[in-house]
This record gives structure tokens, sequence and C-alpha cells, in this order.
């Protein structure tokens, strides 16, 4: 079951999750000529190092890694599997693991669903690979068989997904988000699983499961309006 509330001192619109909740839309239209980047779990770089173009299935790296490479008019394909915000830590960060997360960016579409081996996107199957963005960053949570957070353990990251200043090109697409725990002080205190501010990026075929939150455990958005 799906709530919306609205809190007026922090001047966000919460979405609750009491059920895990399936976003739905036939798929946005293609983004501008640009590099197909591909992701696999545990994929190369996982050490800081700063390199890799991830430009192929068998040079495949860590989503988080693929996203610092990707620019405007790239997507990136996303092989079945489980993927943490903290899979890739850039060399000289030095802050709250709890921080990172898969940062949405304009003009960049982001595709789960592959098996890793599809040539073109329309193979691909979400239903099928299941993708999973997972919070678990300290390893502990219960999860079941694809990975999915059905009870949280320990400190996870306080958004899974963030999008900050994004516009629609900026897309999210056959993805489970799941893990998020926003447990901390503003602005770390809702939307465990995605936080949007000042944002209205794309959404399609999302599942957001097991997430926490003290507002919004699945979805907070502030002055944020995405397309679902």
């Amino acid at each position: 079951m799906v709530f919306f509330s609205f809190v007026s001192r922090t001047l966000v619109v919460c979405l609750l999750i009491a059920t895990p909740l399936i976003l739905f839309q036939p798929p946005p239209a293609a983004s501008a000529a640009g590099t197909v980047r591909y992701a696999v779990p545990a994929g190369p770089p996982t050490n800081g190092l700063n390199s890799g173009t991830c430009t192929s299935w068998a040079a495949a790296c860590t989503l988080s890694y693929a996203l610092t490479q990707a620019t405007s008019g790239d997507e990136i394909w996303v092989r079945m599997g489980v993927y943490k915000p903290t899979d890739y830590i850039p060399s000289g960060f030095s802050g709250s693991h709890r921080t990172l997360s898969f940062a949405l960016k304009n003009g960049v579409a982001l595709y789960g669903g592959f098996k890793g081996t599809e040539s073109t996107r329309s193979l691909r199957n979400p239903s099928v690979f299941i993708t999973v963005l997972s919070g678990d960053i300290d390893n502990n949570d219960t999860v079941d068989s694809n990975g999915v957070t059905t009870s949280i353990n320990g400190s996870n990251s306080y958004h899974v997904v963030t999008g900050d200043n994004v516009i629609n090109t900026a897309t999210l697409d056959g993805f489970v988000i799941t893990g998020g725990q926003a447990n901390n002080v503003f602005p770390n205190n809702s939307g465990g699983g995605m936080r949007l501010t000042n944002s209205s990026p794309t959404l399609t075929s999302l599942t957001f499961a097991g997430n926490d939150a003290g507002g919004g455990g699945g979805m907070s958005n502030s002055n944020s309006s995405p397309s679902l």
C-alpha cells in the first residue's frame, strides 16, 4: 500500500512504503547517441583505482565506477545481481560510507535487467534478471535469494539512490531498490530508498522494498516531481 503525507516542517513530500512498490511505464525515448557502458557485480575497479572504460561486457565495471565515467548521452547496462554504493570508493574519500549513494546524472540512463550477454537493450528482462541496488553496505542484512533486504541489521546507506537538480533525461529503469536506512538528522532522515531534491528524473519499472526512514521509507521528494 502506498501512502502520501505532507510534512510542513521539512517541506518534503514522502512516499511511505508498507509493501513493495512497483513503478511501471513504457520505456522512455532513447537518449542522444553516446557510449554504452556496462556494469557487473564486483567488477573492477573495487580498490579505488581510477582506471577502466566499462565499454563492453568483457570489460565491465562496478556500477558506482561506471557512473563516474558516464557523460550526457551515455547508457549504463547493468547485469543481474546486487550492487552497493560502496562497491567503488573514490580516491581520497574520507566521509561516512553511509552518505554514498547511486547518484543520478543528467543525460545518463541506467538500465537493469540484463543477463550479461545482450547486444541490444530490447533483449533485457528486468522481471527475470533481477538487478538490485542495495544499501546493505555492512553486508549483514537479512535478505532473500535475490539479495533484497527483508530485515535491516546494523548501519546501511542513508539513501540508496539520490537525485539532486536532475531533469527527465536522468533515467533509472528496471531495478529493485532496497536496504536504505535514513535514520539520521535532516537531510538523512527521509528517503531511504531514494531521495530527490529539486529533481524530475524518469523512473520506470522500479520496485522499492525493505527500506526504512523517519519519513518516506521508499522515496522522498523535496521540491521534486519525478516521471513515474
